[in-house]
């Protein structure tokens, strides 16, 4: 049981932090839409929190705090990287 919700957390972090934003591609629209996105998502995130998705069961709820915060500062590094 534990080591099933070990990889439900992960699973969870891995979608939100994987979820589809435009790949990172040298073109200046690409950087620019990505920038775009990862701005959007972070402020939903910072509104609603960060919600996960139960990859076995399909359930969605909110990630626990660390996971969360861990999911923003990835987040805020995509922004670092794409908003320049």
């Amino acid at each position: 049981m534990k080591r099933q919700a070990c990889a439900w957390l992960a699973s969870m972090m891995v979608l939100a932090v994987l979820a589809p934003v435009a790949q990172a591609q040298d073109s200046h629209e690409d950087r620019k839409e990505a920038c775009k996105e990862y701005r959007e998502r972070l402020k939903k995130y910072q509104r609603e929190g960060v919600m996960g998705i139960n990859p076995l069961t399909g359930e969605v709820r909110k990630m626990d705090k660390e996971r969360a915060r861990e999911v923003i500062e990835d987040t805020k590094e995509n922004i670092k990287l794409f908003c320049f």
